[in-house]
């Protein structure tokens, strides 16, 4: 089987000119494709879409996508006899490497009693 090679358009990477966004606003005010249109500028049709998009351009009856929002939210359920003991020190502005994983560890339990879970990251400065 012979490879299919993917032709580049002739205007592909250049600058677009002050007469290629006439052209482009012409184009998409008529209504074609980016595909045609592309064809037509000698550029890649997501050139076409980026272009337009940066110049605000809408093709005739165009209107967004709408987007359902949901606003109520399942309820979780909570076990609220679940007890655990958050670590509590003298100096907060100290904290060892023990005490970090503790108060992590303490974090991870009551996201999970309550129905939850938690991620999060730790970074630790040392001198080498």
């Amino acid at each position: 089987m012979k490879k299919e090679t993917k032709k580049i358009p002739a205007n592909n990477l250049k600058k677009w000119s002050d007469q290629d966004k006439e052209m482009l606003r012409v184009l998409t005010d008529r209504g074609l494709s980016l595909k045609d249109t592309g064809k037509i500028l000698g550029r890649t049709p997501e050139a076409v879409s980026y272009q337009r998009n940066v110049l605000g351009y809408r093709a005739p009856g165009y209107a967004p996508r709408k987007v359902k929002v949901v606003k109520s939210v399942n309820p979780v359920a909570v076990n609220k006899t679940a007890e655990v003991k958050i670590p509590v020190g003298n100096n907060s502005s100290s904290v060892t490497r023990d005490r970090a994983r503790d108060i992590t560890r303490a974090a991870r339990e009551i996201a999970r009693a309550n129905g939850k879970r938690i991620t999060m990251a730790m970074f630790f400065v040392e001198d080498l």
